[in-house]
């Protein structure tokens, strides 16, 4: 994997150059690291078709800083016109935006290396929105919640549900937040005894 990744790599990158049209910054990034390449393939994609390795789609990666959308759409289009890569999958992640809040465009291209070919990943950013990164930390967040979100898009939706549920409206900070949890639990204590006595609660304790 990591051989046909390296040649990739100098495949993609002289791709990549020739689609970026003028103001747009290319950065290519060195292979995904060994160890943590390994942790992913085995937390993410341990229920897929084995080998769960063949399911890493971002050994080989880079990123276009755009200054504007029409630079963003010029790059695609030269992409997409471009016989030497194929898209394989495009997210806009612009609608929806991702749950910290961050908005990009997220590609697999596949690279041809000699008679196979290797899925790479391009990251295309706005620059107005990635230079406000720092101001609401997104990437701080999806740091902090990447093992919290590991498992398939169905996992995600239901813990970002629950997340979504907290009433946070009605507490300044985080202690106050668990302080009205726990109320709430206490409050439905007597309920919950009564139903388990019954055998009608059908929600989790």
């Amino acid at each position: 994997l990591y051989e046909v990744a390296a040649l990739a790599s100098v495949q993609f990158e002289q791709i990549m150059t020739a689609a970026c049209p003028d103001g747009v910054t290319l950065k290519i990034a060195p292979l995904k690291g060994r160890d943590r390449a390994g942790a992913k393939a085995r937390d993410e994609y341990k229920d897929k078709t084995a080998p769960c390795y063949s399911w890493l789609f971002d050994i080989t990666r880079g990123a276009a800083l755009c200054q504007t959308e029409d630079a963003l759409v010029s790059l695609y289009k030269a992409l997409e016109a471009d016989d030497r890569v194929d898209i394989v999958r495009t997210k806009n992640r612009f609608n929806p935006p991702l749950f910290n809040g961050y908005q990009d465009i997220l590609m697999n291209v596949a690279v041809k290396v000699e008679n196979v070919s290797h899925l790479c990943e391009l990251q295309i950013h706005l620059m107005p929105i990635k230079e406000s990164e720092a101001l609401h930390r997104s990437h701080t967040v999806y740091e902090y919640f990447r093992s919290f979100f590991l498992g398939n898009s169905d996992a995600v939706e239901k813990r970002l549900d629950m997340l979504c549920k907290l009433p946070v409206d009605q507490a300044l900070d985080v202690g106050e937040l668990v302080g009205h949890l726990l109320r709430d639990f206490e409050d439905e204590a007597p309920y919950r005894a009564n139903a388990l006595y019954w055998g009608d609660d059908d929600r989790e304790l």
